[in-house]
This record gives structure tokens, C-alpha cells and sequence, in this order.
């Protein structure tokens, strides 16, 4: 099982620009991903790890839960390119962070007009949890 998961909102286009963003970054294949919406991300908000609410982006890496902007630069700090550089953004106190993070995840419909989303490619699919893999995830946990 891959250490590294990304939570998503599966029904953001936005979101969906990250991952694939993300998956074009990641050589080295660190992180994997599950929508919110799955029977993970469901499984992760009965047992309020993640709020019932909460429908952005979380980073669950090295057993602990990031949220919002820590979980955006903890992501970047992984990846390749210049865009590995935005985790300085760090040392801005989290409260500010958050507050243009939470302005950004509050109008994403909005930045982004496109709904439809580029399907997954065979090799992209597989660094999406299996509902093998889920439950063995959530087996270990819960």
C-alpha cells in the first residue's frame, strides 16, 4: 500500500485539474488517490477524521491528516519542477493559508466554467485505490 493518499471532491472540475496536475509531477509515483465521495472518504468521515463538510482537498501522509493549505504545500513539496519551490509559502502563518484557501475551494465552481472531466488514462487509473486496496487501508486503521 502506497503511504502517501490524496482525498479529493470527485465532483470538482478543479479538483480534478489538480490530481492530474499532481499525477504529471509525480514521477516517482508518491501519492495515490480516492474521491471524497468513495467508500473510503466515507469511511474516513464516520469516524471524523475528515469532516462530514469538508469537500476539498486532504493529504494523508505518514499516518497523519493534512487539510486545506498545509495539505496543498505538503503535496508540492514532493513534486518536480519549479512548482516544488511554492512550499516556502509555508513559513505565511496558517490562519492566512487558509483564508485564501478557503476563498479559492469557495468559488472553484466558479474559476473553473468546464464540468465535464478528462477520463483517467489506464496507467493514471491505477494510482486510484481499488476497493481492495481501500479495505485493506481501512482495515489497518479502523
Amino acid at each position: 500500500m502506497k503511504k502517501h493518499i490524496i482525498f479529493f471532491d470527485g465532483d470538482c472540475h478543479m479538483c480534478n485539474q489538480t490530481i492530474l496536475f499532481i499525477m504529471n509531477h509525480d514521477p516517482t509515483v508518491t501519492f495515490c488517490f480516492a474521491s471524497l465521495q468513495s467508500s473510503l472518504g466515507e469511511k474516513l468521515r464516520t469516524n471524523h477524521i475528515i469532516p462530514q463538510q469538508y469537500n476539498s482537498i486532504v493529504l494523508f501522509q505518514n499516518e497523519l491528516i493534512y487539510t486545506k493549505s498545509t495539505a496543498m504545500l505538503r503535496i508540492v513539496k514532493e513534486l518536480t519542477g519549479p512548482v516544488k519551490y511554492a512550499y516556502v509559502f509555508i513559513i505565511v502563518p496558517k490562519r492566512i493559508r487558509d483564508k485564501v484557501y478557503d476563498y479559492v475551494a469557495k468559488h472553484r465552481h466558479k474559476f473553473m466554467k468546464k464540468r465535464a472531466c478528462r477520463l483517467p488514462t489506464a496507467e493514471e487509473r491505477s494510482r486510484f485505490l481499488t476497493g481492495k486496496e481501500v479495505k485493506e487501508w481501512a482495515n489497518e486503521r479502523f
